[in-house]
Formats: structure tokens, sequence, C-alpha cells
């Protein structure tokens, strides 16, 4: 796992994948300013405390962050599946070049899909938004588990789904399932990472990618 980690990392080097990257982090700044300031203008409301007081102010901007933060996996779903394929296709041009074309998804799956999973991370982490806000360390902690769950399905499965049919790459996913949601934490841990969680989905894609190449070998 950590091979494939770096080797994702290594990717960065390549010009096709780092303007992906690129593209995709200021996409994912727009998303997380957005949510961030939509999670304070509902706790502002919620509070009823004005942007006037310093203090107040300066506590619900904090909480803000936190929640655009715990938001964002859902935000990076629709991100992962915008850039999917020309993420893969640089990766697979370096590492995999004797594949061939890859499966022809459709964009109705790509949408099933990623609708999927941006409704079950927005609705698993607005349940875990309050053990973020009053009990970090345990929310930190039950962020990296549930969306390392999440994204390792989800994440996994893109991947799978454009070599296999998708009755096979889940068979895939359910069999190597613990090692899956052990890379689907990694994802999950650079989505905490600040700057870095912005080249989140792109490079999540990546690693992936090659998990799902290594362990369809095994």
């Amino acid at each position: 796992m950590i091979a494939d980690f770096l080797k994702a990392l290594a990717q960065l080097s390549d010009r096709r994948f780092r303007r992906v990257v690129l593209f995709s982090c200021l996409l994912a700044a727009l998303l997380l300013a957005a949510l961030a300031a939509g999670a304070g203008w509902a706790l502002g409301g919620l509070t009823g405390v004005g942007w006037l007081d310093v203090a107040a102010g300066l506590a619900v901007g904090a909480a803000a962050l936190a929640a655009g933060a715990m938001l964002f996996p859902a935000a990076a779903a629709a991100l992962q599946g915008l850039f999917l394929e020309r993420a893969a296709s640089a990766v697979e041009a370096r590492h995999y070049p004797g594949l061939g074309p890859p499966n022809d998804q459709g964009w109705g799956e790509t949408l099933r899909q990623t609708a999927f999973f941006a409704g079950a991370a927005l609705g698993i982490n607005l349940l875990l938004l309050p053990v973020w806000l009053f009990v970090p360390p345990l929310g930190l902690l039950l962020f990296w588990l549930a969306n390392g769950w999440l994204c390792g399905r989800e994440y996994f499965e893109a991947a799978a789904l454009r070599r296999l049919d998708p009755e096979a790459a889940r068979a895939l996913r359910r069999r190597y399932r613990y090692r899956i949601w052990l890379s689907g934490i990694v994802v999950a841990w650079l989505m905490t990472v600040p700057f870095v969680n912005l080249a989140a989905p792109a490079i999540g894609t990546a690693f992936m990618l090659h998990r799902f190449e290594r362990l369809r070998r095994l």
C-alpha cells in the first residue's frame, strides 16, 4: 500500500496529471470556501450571534471551517467523478501502457456512482458533525473511519469499473474489503491535511487505481 501511495505522489511529476491536480485544487478550494461560508451562515443563524462580536465571530468562524472540512468529502465526490477519466488515463499511460482502452461506463453510471457517494458522505458527515465540533479528537477518528469506508468503496469501484464489469468489480471489492477500507482511510486522511486536501480527489484516484491493479493480480 505504501508503494502504491508513493507512486501516486510521484505521478505529480507528470505534466498531464499535474494539470488535472491544479484544476482539481482550484475547484476544491472554491467548494471548501462555499461549504465554510454556508456552515458559518447556518451556525450564526442557529446561535443568534452576530459577526460584529469579534470573540463570538472567531469562534463561529472556526466552527464553520471545521464544518466545511467535515462536509468536504461529499463535495470531493463530485470532483472525483469529474476528473476520474483524465487522472486515470495519465496514470495508466505511465504505469500500465499495455492495458488498452477502458470500458465505456457512460455518464449515467458515473452520475449514479457520484450521487450515491455524495449523498452517503453528506449524510454520514452531518451525523458526525456534532462530535467533530465538540469532541474534535474523537470526531477526527470517526471521520477517518467512516469516510475511509466510503472513499475505499467509491474510489476502488470507480477504478475497477474501467476494466471489469460491475459484478466483478463489486466481488473484487468485497474480497479485499479490509485492505480497501485501509486504503480509503489514507484518502480520507489526505482530506484532513491543509492544502493537501485540495488535491485529495486526484491523488486518491491515482492511488486507488494502483491498488486495484495490484489486488486484481493477486
